[in-house]
């Protein structure tokens, strides 16, 4: 029963959610005259126990919308204002969901799995509070999976690919995606793309194709099955090794995921959009009529965005093109707008086609016209239709959004105007089997007193406007996502005049910059705040280079000897290694060199363990450094420490 209201969550609302409602009703907030609050009004923060800055909590953040969705100061901009209240209702339906489930203690059940689906993007938004309580429990989850529902990367036991994703499968990716860098969970990933190829065939005609789709796990790598139908649902197997090529590149990753789709793209027709093939012959045993890369709730269509997004090619979008060509947006087609039209994805789309979507789909209202009111209206809705569910805060409002109805989140109370939340502050959305990411930058440091939304989303080019709702300056950090790696001009200014431009800019400066990397910010108060960050000159690419990366779990201390395990969980060979240990000062208190550390280009995980002398018990700032002396180009400098105290 869970399986199928799991699919239910997974596939409803997404069109709810982010096409345009009706122009929004500004009404003051409750028990405030109008006239009040045509002067600047910092918004109560959250509890600073919660992640907010202090002062009291207010009662949205207590009791949700269930007591009215609050009208907006006139001072503070439309965007802003619904695009936090979105984030602020989502955020408190999780944390009545996870303080119900952590009475319980560690699950591993189906609901568990649920959770981290729906509210995969919350911890993008802040780094403490609610954030990192789920990704604590996450990663105990994480742990009680192995041996427990995973082998080899697999499921153990044998089933569709939804059954294997609930099993465990989603969660190595995510996992991967929230702890960017982390050598194990990486590894976990890898592992996993390795025997996900044995579940395939590679027939004598060049195609690869899951060999029974109603048989994938590790019960199934011992005796192969024999040869029987392939369904597009299987693509959730891919995404550990989605993640592994999104990371590093990895050829043999990506090259078992293209296979695949490639060996799908030529059923896939309009009016015949093959759902199901038969596997030696190719042909094709099912079909639907209206809804193509649909099957696994649209895992069909988020493993080909990833691939347009790790390929650049529009063919495996191709589908959807069809249909946007003609200012049509069927689902999944509609659910992947955002996505589309960031990648290239709506290249040679005819432009009347694209202005008459944008008039029905938010996304492409901001991203083709600028315009920032659809997306806002997207997050606040209307009245709901009956089964719309929490497709908005007004919805969430008429349904009542109390703690009851969230003890389980089959029951609906899914945030549906959680995916518009999200392309407003991270330029895109991961919701259940729509695991493909355009995120463009995630924020540390805000607590929750801040607005984002992001307006252009490009590998060279990124503009966000920022609003902070309290009284003072809020500091933090903007991390990067999908920037290439090169040099940019950084400006940073007021935009007063809503007109999406910096009015005057007060930072501008010249930086390198790389994915995973942060940005030190300072927001304003009460002033829409414009961050640009445009390529002035390319520099080399990150996928081509190794990655060296430790982690806590891995160090023991014993007596005076410190040992763990070096990992090269980039796309390279690693020349030279070294492990040092390094005191407040950056004294050298223990060195190690181990030689080269070949990369894991076979999926098989290339490690190197060590063990050092310390000088006595490790004291408050010490730290243990894998290249110390930054002499190896990596993809990811944020893994190669960690604290020792």
């Amino acid at each position: 029963m869970c399986s199928v209201l799991l699919a239910l969550i997974l596939a409803s609302g997404a069109r709810a959610a982010l096409q345009p409602r009706l122009p929004i009703e500004e009404k003051p907030a409750p028990g405030r005259p109008a006239a009040e609050q045509q002067k600047r009004e910092p918004v109560q923060p959250v509890d600073p126990a919660d992640g907010g800055t202090g002062a009291a909590t207010p009662a949205l953040v207590r009791d949700g919308v269930s007591r009215g969705v609050p009208g907006r100061p006139r001072s503070v901009p439309i965007w802003a204002w619904y695009a936090r209240l979105g984030w602020l209702e989502a955020r408190r339906m999780a944390r009545v969901w996870l303080e119900t489930r952590e009475k319980a203690g560690p699950a591993l059940d189906e609901e568990d799995a649920l959770f981290y689906q729906v509210f995969a993007d919350l911890p993008f938004f802040e780094a403490d509070g609610l954030s990192r309580r789920i990704l604590d429990r996450a990663a105990q989850k994480a742990e009680l999976l192995q041996g427990t529902n995973l082998r080899n990367g697999l499921n153990i036991t044998a089933g569709t690919a939804e059954y294997a994703y609930r099993q465990g499968i989603g969660h190595l990716a995510l996992m991967a995606r929230w702890f960017y860098g982390d050598p194990v969970h990486l590894e976990r990933c890898m592992e996993s793309a390795a025997h996900t190829a044995a579940l395939t065939i590679r027939t004598p005609d060049g195609r690869r194709l899951f060999r029974d789709h109603r048989l994938l796990g590790a019960q199934a790598l011992g005796s192969p099955a024999v040869p029987a139908t392939d369904t597009g649902a299987s693509a959730l197997m891919w995404h550990p090794a989605l993640q592994v090529a999104d990371y590093n590149g990895n050829p043999q990753a990506l090259g078992l995921v293209r296979e695949w789709a490639d060996s799908w793209l030529p059923q896939l027709q309009p009016d015949r959009w093959a759902t199901e093939l038969q596997v030696l012959s190719g042909k094709t045993v099912k079909t639907d009529k209206t809804a193509p890369l649909a099957s696994g709730s649209g895992a069909h269509a988020a493993a080909s965005a990833w691939l347009l997004s790790l390929t650049g090619e529009t063919r495996y979008l191709e589908p959807f093109r069809h249909f946007y060509k003609q200012a049509l947006t069927p689902f999944p087609a509609d659910r992947f707008l955002g996505d589309a039209y960031v990648l290239g994805g709506l290249a040679g789309v005819p432009h009347l086609s694209v202005e008459t979507i944008a008039k029905r789909h938010a996304v492409i209202a901001l991203y083709a016209l600028r315009q920032t009111e659809p997306l806002a209206e997207a997050i606040a809705g209307t009245r709901a239709a009956p089964g719309d569910g929490f497709a908005s805060l007004r919805a969430a409002q008429q349904h009542g959004a109390g703690p009851a109805p969230l003890r389980r989140l089959a029951n609906l109370a899914t945030p549906f105007f959680l995916d518009a939340v999200s392309i407003s502050y991270l330029g895109g959305f991961v919701r259940g089997h729509k695991f493909n990411s355009t995120m463009a930058v995630s924020w540390e440091g805000f607590g929750t007193d801040y607005a984002a939304l992001v307006i252009g989303n490009e590998p060279r080019y990124l503009r966000v406007l920022l609003y902070n709702f309290s009284n003072r300056p809020l500091s933090g950090h903007a991390r990067l996502w999908r920037l290439e790696h090169g040099q940019y001009q950084l400006e940073m200014g007021p935009d007063e005049d809503g007109n999406s431009r910096i009015d005057r800019a007060e930072v501008d400066r010249q930086l390198d910059l790389a994915r995973g990397d942060r940005i030190a910010l300072t927001l304003p108060p009460g002033v829409p705040t414009l961050l640009r960050l445009r390529q002035l000159g390319p520099l080399d690419s990150l996928r081509t280079r190794p990655d060296l990366a430790i982690c806590r779990q891995e160090l023991k201390v014993a007596g005076q000897t410190l040992s763990g395990t070096v990992h090269n969980i980039g796309s390279a060979p690693a020349p030279e290694v070294v492990v040092a240990v390094l005191d407040t000062k950056g004294k050298s208190l223990a060195r190690k060199a181990l030689g080269e550390l070949a990369a894991p280009a076979d999926l098989a995980a290339k490690r190197s363990p060590f063990a050092l002398s310390l000088p006595g018990p490790p004291q408050k700032g010490w730290r243990l450094v894998v290249d110390p002396d930054r002499r190896v180009p990596e993809i990811y400098e944020g893994n190669n420490q960690v604290p020792l105290d």
